[in-house]
């Protein structure tokens, strides 16, 4: 199918869109610009294939320069071929630039769960991703207009303009939770000054049970700053965050 955009900024008068003919593709049905207007994700919106589409799992980022021309940026599939073999083929269930327009998430949901992958926006490569049993949606965090410039991508040459997303590398991740940090930091302090007052007694007046409480402050003390550094990364107004929906909450 033939895919175009059409401006209406650049029209050659008021009123007339301008159209753009970016190329014959397979089906393609679904766009996703970032927020600075300079690149945009072309892609399959099916659900799980379910024999829509082979090409559920595909991606292809363009560059919209500031002139106005529109060019390929790069192309990718986000699934491996013995996923592709399934049945029900792997499939892009949402995608969403972040906030500095360098990095695109997507949600992919395969026969064996799902998965996040971080893509480069420059030229496709895949960064990691993130596994999970299922993802209800994912989007980045937004982000107050102006806090990051407009990014600036050189034009790659045809030869690495295609990629896979098969051999990113997989991180364990916990999610975390900024009011659940929050709180197990109160705990902690508590416990801390709990200790405190009983060493302030004496240890010679503690029973066993009160002397092995004051023992573990040395334990007590690493668990709290561990908890305060996470919760400082956790409240960095420069930290690009992206929240997950799954059954069991945010």
């Amino acid at each position: 199918a033939l895919v175009s955009v059409f401006s209406y900024l650049r029209g050659g008068s008021a009123g007339v869109p301008r159209r753009i003919n970016l190329g014959r593709f397979g089906v393609r049905n679904c766009l996703r610009w970032d927020s600075h207007g300079r690149s945009f994700c072309l892609r399959v919106n099916s659900l799980r294939g379910a024999g829509i589409s082979s090409e559920a799992d595909s991606i292809d980022l363009f560059d919209a320069a500031v002139e106005g021309s529109i060019a390929r940026r790069a192309g990718a599939a986000v699934a491996g071929r013995r996923d592709r073999d399934q049945v029900i083929g792997p499939s892009i269930t949402g995608v969403d630039f972040s906030p500095d327009g360098m990095v695109l998430l997507a949600a992919i949901e395969a026969h064996y769960g799902a998965e996040l992958k971080f893509v480069s926006a420059k030229d496709g490569a895949a960064l990691y991703r993130l596994k999970f049993d299922e993802i209800y949606g994912a989007l980045w965090r937004p982000v107050p207009p102006g806090t990051f410039p407009a990014p600036v991508f050189p034009i790659p040459p045809p030869e690495m303009r295609l990629g896979t997303l098969a051999g990113a590398a997989v991180i364990e991740v916990d999610l975390h939770n900024r009011d659940v940090v929050k709180r197990r930091v109160r705990t902690m302090q508590a416990r801390l000054r709990e200790i405190e007052r009983l060493k302030s007694r004496g240890m010679e007046s503690l029973d066993h049970q009160q002397r092995e409480k004051a023992k573990s402050e040395p334990t007590v003390r690493d668990a709290l700053g561990k908890l305060e550094k996470e919760a400082a990364i956790l409240e960095q107004p420069d930290r690009l965050l992206f929240e997950i929906h799954t059954a069991w909450g945010s």
